[in-house]
């Protein structure tokens, strides 16, 4: 206790045993016991926690640290990207969908993962188109996912049947890009000149042009050999 007068704790008494702290039995409470079965059984109906997702991530699906984070910064989140997840082997492209396209079309409209229109089975659709080079990642969510949001119900691979697929054909893409530098012909000299960071801005024009169906990676391929020639324009 404190003794104001001396201005010091004073010792009190000694507590040696459990009545000292009013442990006894509830006389009116039977003994029972909690077996592991039982405790496993309600372990089994719980979500998994965030330290748990965070190592099944790491292990399992090969994510970085960052993207772990953002995954597991929400226990929905997780959970919609674990039942991607559970169809298709593309992680890290189902990870880029959930911090991408789809978080920022939540966030724009306000509403939880439970209200997304979208199944997870669409999105993992998504992240195999993307990754077998069926459409980029760009088109896929440009032209795909707003279609998707609109009739939800309609499968990813129809609307590639529609047509809006990825283009690889050199003939085709050369005359985007051959159409992509007589937009900036100005540009094209201020290149040639030795600024080289303007070639995102052909490839931009060139998305543009194509209906972002153009292959990024062919494209670009084309757009720099044919920026290294004499006479571009």
């Amino acid at each position: 206790s404190y003794d104001a007068k001396l201005g010091k704790t004073v010792f009190m008494r000694k507590k040696e045993g459990k009545s000292d702290y009013r442990f006894f039995a509830e006389p009116d409470i039977s003994p029972f016991t909690i077996s592991d079965e039982w405790i496993s059984s309600i372990a089994a109906t719980m979500p998994p926690l965030p330290w748990a997702l965070k190592e099944k991530f790491k292990a399992k699906y090969k994510l970085n640290n960052q993207d772990i984070h953002v995954l597991t910064d929400n226990k929905s989140t997780g959970i919609y990207f674990e039942k991607i997840c559970a169809h298709t082997r593309h992680y890290k492209i189902a990870a880029n969908w959930v911090m991408g396209p789809v978080k920022s079309y939540l966030n724009r409209e306000k509403i939880d993962w439970e209200e997304l229109p979208i199944g997870p089975k669409r999105i993992a659709a998504l992240s195999d188109m993307v990754a077998k080079g069926v459409v980029s990642f760009s088109l896929a969510s440009q032209q795909l996912f707003p279609k998707l949001l609109v009739a939800p119900g309609i499968n990813p691979w129809e609307l590639v049947k529609e047509g809006e697929t990825q283009v690889e054909e050199s003939a085709q893409l050369e005359v985007w890009v051959e159409a992509a530098l007589k937009s900036y012909p100005a540009k094209v000299a201020a290149y040639q000149k030795g600024k080289k960071g303007l070639l995102g801005l052909f490839m931009g024009e060139i998305m543009k042009i194509s209906g972002r169906r153009a292959d990024p990676q062919k494209s670009k391929s084309l757009l720099e050999k044919r920026l290294a020639e004499a006479k571009p324009v």
